[in-house]
């Protein structure tokens, strides 16, 4: 009799079971099909009333966090997302991975990457595109919140996307930034990337598009007054990606850049270049905290105000970027590792918390803002003032009647520009002198001597010109 019952209870145990299988199966195929249609406030009662029978369920939880998410509350998705994961659905792992690179806990993304695996180890399916780009994002990532740059960052503000670098107020020794319509020479200059010229303005650089990438273009102004064919600054810049919002220091060697190739963690990162026997090195990785997981571009470290800007789209404010202006140093000094808060440190979250106790940079911004801002004139307009016999100044090099005396006309533009740049050095040398570092003094000395050297070069240099433009007027 027993025996018989028991036989009679299996079935009727498998067609409940059966049935339930079926009333979650549709369920599930109800929840997907209504977030597909974007209707996700209906989709999450029916996903948990299912959870209150089957709480640990994967594909239950992982639905009712895409719910969540959509509807704005991650807070409750994440540990849903979590339980998913832990019952092998693969797409739990891709959001949390992406979660983990969004938040600097570039550390857990392996953990994820392991756990899609693990989760798609039978059907074989491969690894997609988009988490292992995280995943190698994140490993960069993480090697740079290792050593996050200790900087003074001394004010923050909010400007336009389209024409940020107005916003840049430079001394004239740093050179000047301008919109591409001032460009000398034709060329499809590259959106909001502004054309730099240093002080001189004998020569511009700028970013150019060209089959379907940007790439870094210069030209100079040639004895004639007329410019040069604008030629690539360097193939090796773009690391497979595009390259922008090209800054030269006065010492014709370092130049700053965008670029969002591959060694960049987020869109645009800032990399920097140094020249050598007449060409560009292969580029390096600024680092944080100037760089971040978003756009980050346009680093211009004016030496002679001692200040330094760049550009960032890090705070998401819509059509508005933040430029963070910061105290330049000669020697890197590191965050520790480990120090509480670093990923706030590497995302300059309060800039006021770089700074020394009892600093107070306000006469130093009153500074900047006096300055002119943006160079909005063209290329030949004037940008220098050179005394002549008889009273007559030159502003442009187009007021020389002599082609020779307007090549020497450059070469004594930057050789001035050379000074200025080495006495911004022996400033900063000073400033690291007087803050303890007493080894620097020879350094000085050598400065001061070089500085006295080419001074007197320059005045040779000014009468030479002189000479050469006055015999031209008269043969």
């Amino acid at each position: 009799m027993l025996k018989d019952m028991r036989f009679k209870i299996i079935p009727l145990v498998v067609a409940i079971l059966t049935a339930a299988v079926s009333v979650q199966s549709a369920v599930v195929d109800d929840a997907r099909r209504m977030i597909s249609e974007g209707q996700y406030s209906k989709a999450l009662p029916l996903l948990q009333k299912e959870l209150k029978a089957k709480p640990k369920d994967g594909v239950l939880n992982y639905l009712a966090a895409q719910c969540l998410m959509k509807m704005g509350d991650e807070k409750s998705a994440l540990p849903m997302l979590r339980v998913a994961e832990s019952r092998q659905v693969a797409d739990a792992s891709v959001i949390l991975a992406e979660k983990a690179f969004g938040e600097y806990r570039f550390d857990e993304v392996a953990a994820h990457v392991d756990a899609y695996r693990r989760a798609t180890a039978k059907s074989g399916k491969a690894l997609p595109e988009s988490l292992q780009s995280i995943q190698r994002r994140a490993q960069r990532a993480q090697s740079m919140l290792d050593r996050v740059e200790r900087i003074v960052i001394i004010d923050s503000i909010a400007v336009n996307k389209d024409d940020f670098f107005k916003a840049y107020k430079l001394t004239s020794g740093a050179g000047a930034l301008s919109p591409a319509s001032t460009l000398p020479v034709a060329s499809a200059a590259v959106g909001n990337s502004p054309v730099y010229r240093p002080e001189s303005g004998a020569c511009a650089y700028w970013a150019e598009k060209a089959d379907g990438k940007s790439t870094l273009m210069t030209s100079s102004v040639l004895t004639d007054g007329t410019w040069e064919e604008p030629v690539s600054l360097a193939e090796n810049l773009n690391e497979g990606g595009d390259a922008a919002y090209p800054f030269l220091l006065p010492d014709g060697v370092t130049l700053y850049f965008a670029n969002n190739g591959e060694n960049s963690i987020g869109g645009y990162d800032i990399f920097v270049s140094r020249k050598d026997e007449g060409k560009f090195l292969n580029p390096q990785n600024l680092g944080m905290p100037y760089n971040s997981i978003y756009d980050d571009y346009l680093l211009v470290i004016d030496e002679f105000a001692g200040v330094g800007w760049w550009a960032t789209d890090r705070n998401r404010l819509g059509d508005k970027i933040t430029i963070y202006r910061f105290i330049p140093s000669e020697v890197r000094n590191n965050y520790e590792a480990d120090e509480d808060g670093i990923a706030d440190r590497a995302l300059a979250r309060n800039y006021r918390a770089t700074w020394p106790a009892g600093a107070d940079y306000s006469a130093l911004l009153s500074e900047i803002e006096a300055l002119p801002g943006e160079d909005t004139a063209a290329a030949g307009s004037s940008r220098f003032r050179f005394a002549m016999p008889g009273g007559k100044v030159y502003t442009s090099l187009g007021d020389f009647a002599n082609a020779d005396a307007r090549g020497m006309m450059q070469d004594y533009l930057e050789a001035l520009a050379d000074i200025e740049s080495t006495k911004a050095r022996l400033v900063s040398l000073r400033r690291d002198y007087a803050a303890g570092n007493l080894l620097l003094a020879d350094e000085i000395l050598r400065q001061e001597k070089n500085l006295e050297v080419k001074r007197l070069a320059v005045k040779d240099m000014a009468n030479e010109i002189v000479r050469t433009e006055n015999q031209g007027a008269f043969n």
